[in-house]
């Protein structure tokens, strides 16, 4: 499981400075909540923070990991995102070699 602190556009892929309003300390959080919660319920997952750009570093985790699938949630884009078609879980979903549900 992983969850992905973006950098700033224009930064260097998988370097570079991150968003100052989306911060690793966050996404850390986030990332040992859901752990806990799929612990409370018997399940085990390897917890994998990462910083990047969201959709590039899932596939690099998932391919690292030699997942057989790769689960993402998506959200109702912006205007900006439909125009630009920069939506992580279908970027994720174009770039994966593996199985890609999304999750509404």
């Amino acid at each position: 499981m992983t969850s992905v602190a973006p950098v700033l556009a224009g930064s260097a892929r998988g370097g570079g400075t991150v968003d100052p309003t989306d911060p690793p300390e966050r996404h850390a959080e986030e990332l040992e909540a859901a752990g806990s919660w799929l612990r409370e319920r018997g399940l085990d997952a390897t917890l994998q923070p990462a910083i990047g750009h969201p959709a590039d570093t899932i596939v690099e985790v998932a391919e690292r990991e030699k997942a057989d699938l790769i689960v993402v949630g998506t959200r109702e884009p912006s205007l900006l995102e439909r125009l630009l078609g920069t939506s992580v879980s279908a970027s994720v979903s174009y770039r994966a070699r593996c199985d890609v549900l999304i999750v509404h």
